[in-house]
C-alpha cells in the first residue's frame, strides 16, 4: 500500500519528536548525546483535529 503525504486539513495537528542524531558533547567516549527533532504528525485526523494516537492532547 502506498501512502501519500498530504499536509491538508485532514492530517493531525500534533507535533511529534523523533530521534535525529548522536552529537558530540564534552570529551571522552561517553560524551555523546541523543538529539531529537520535531515534525508534524502525518496521520489522518479524526473529527476533532487529532489522530487516534494524539487524542490525549485535547484538554
Amino acid at each position: 500500500m502506498v501512502y501519500t503525504i498530504n499536509m491538508s486539513l485532514d492530517t493531525c495537528k500534533a507535533i511529534v519528536y523523533h530521534r535525529d542524531t548522536y552529537r558530540r558533547t564534552g570529551r571522552g567516549k561517553t560524551g555523546f548525546e541523543l538529539h531529537y527533532k520535531s515534525k508534524p504528525c502525518k496521520r489522518k485526523a479524526l473529527d476533532n483535529g487529532y489522530c487516534w494516537q494524539h487524542q490525549y492532547m485535547i484538554k
